[in-house]
């Protein structure tokens, strides 16, 4: 049977050395998209109200199944509410949460595109780019949920640990609950 061979990871004098990895990039585009999502901001569509008219429920002592129809992605519900709840019981609240859920999504599109590539521009630009298409604002969670997934699945091929696998399995049950 013939077996493959094992490479190393530290390179040999032909390969050209990885540049070191760093997280300003990542930061810095978190506080763009959160800039640029909050400059560009308008209003909710009316599919979003959907989300705070039932987060405002659970605020009054609703909850998802129990006390209103819910089908299934009971979370984006909860952390509506947690975030008007933190952040006031209007709006803006809500906005802010939005905003922050694309943020948080560019710096992990950026984190995961820099280690699939190596390249810091390429990442850049990835990040930007899902910034630009503008999802709709109840999406913000399904973004950084499906680049948190990557980041994981990445980290799992590369070395696969008993934790790196549960973190993967609880990170796809919290992104179903979302749906």
């Amino acid at each position: 049977m013939e077996h493959w061979p094992v490479t190393s990871s530290v390179p040999s004098a032909g390969t050209p050395a990885r540049k070191p990895f760093t997280w300003w990039p990542a930061a810095v585009l978190l506080v763009l998209v959160f800039g640029y999502r909050f400059l560009s901001f308008r209003d909710f569509p009316n599919d979003h109200y959907v989300y705070v008219a039932r987060a405002q429920q659970v605020l009054l002592g609703g909850w998802p199944g129990r006390d209103f129809v819910d089908p299934g992605f009971f979370l984006m519900y909860l952390v509506s509410a947690a975030g008007q709840w933190l952040l006031g019981h209007n709006l803006l609240g809500e906005a802010l949460l939005v905003f922050g859920g694309f943020a948080v999504a560019a710096a992990l599109t950026y984190l995961l595109a820099r280690e699939a590539t190596g390249s810091a521009v390429a990442a850049v630009a990835c990040a930007l780019l899902q910034a630009l298409a503008y999802p709709r604002s109840y999406s913000y969670p399904k973004l950084p949920l499906h680049a948190l997934a990557l980041l994981l699945a990445w980290s799992y091929v590369t070395g696969p640990t008993r934790m790196k696998r549960l973190c993967l399995a609880a990170v796809t049950a919290v992104a179903f609950l979302f749906r």
